[in-house]
């Protein structure tokens, strides 16, 4: 996916992790994007489990030794503290489900799956950890990020929804690798906007089990270009 795009003329580099642990997750942050410059645009796709804390209403990604004790986990606001080091824009793209995303009152065990709504909270709490205007976040230059999240639960067949519309989006054809049709393109004009990624994926994951996010709304920043 990334061979098709246009960088203008600039180069890329990625770093891949697997099976990280939370520390992990964190640690590697600033090392991957320690070469970004003020001017850079920079990527952070975490592609996992997620948990819901049912006492607040809010989302974290999992590490890979997550227990029943909500241990080894990234809560939003460390994964923002971690991001707001890495200089320029950064994307920020989370696909992440859970077994935590159900509610239910504290002390009481879950009997059925979250309302759409209720999913919804999960991802606007990574959402508004990046606005800055969760509890206790503090502040934060909205004009930094670009924010694609995704609410799953109770569906572990459908873990590829979101991250498969994404490529399709882009143009990678997510079964075979190949490039294809900037499916997101919705002006022809060979770019993808954040907008137009989100209303794809949105129009692509119309279950009531996942919701997607994107923030800001309406932006034309362009996440894929075609040369």
């Amino acid at each position: 996916l990334l061979g098709s795009l246009n960088f203008d003329g600039q180069t890329y580099h990625m770093v891949r992790k697997t099976n990280q642990t939370a520390g992990e997750i964190l640690s590697a942050i600033p090392a991957a994007f320690a070469g970004a410059k003020a001017g850079d645009v920079s990527l952070f796709y975490f592609n996992g489990h997620g948990v819901m804390d049912t006492s607040v209403y809010s989302g974290a990604l999992c590490g890979v030794n997550v227990d029943m004790a909500m241990n080894d986990i990234v809560t939003p606001g460390q994964l923002r503290d971690a991001l707001n080091g890495v200089a320029g824009t950064v994307i920020v793209l989370l696909d992440s489900c859970g077994s935590g995303a159900y509610i239910y009152s504290k002390g009481t065990a879950p009997e059925k799956p979250v309302a759409r709504e209720d999913a919804l909270a999960f991802t606007r709490s990574f959402i508004n950890a990046f606005k800055g205007i969760t509890a206790k976040t503090g502040e934060l230059l909205v004009s930094k990020y670009y924010v694609l999240a995704a609410c799953e639960y109770n569906t572990p067949s459908y873990v590829r929804v979101f991250t498969d519309a994404l490529c399709m989006a882009g143009g990678l054809d997510p079964d075979t690798h190949s490039i294809i049709s900037l499916f997101g393109d919705s002006n022809a004009d060979k770019k993808v906007t954040l907008q137009e990624a989100y209303v794809y994926i949105r129009d692509h994951t119309n279950l009531e089990w996942q919701v997607v996010q994107v923030y800001p709304g309406s932006s034309d920043f362009p996440l894929f270009v075609r040369p």
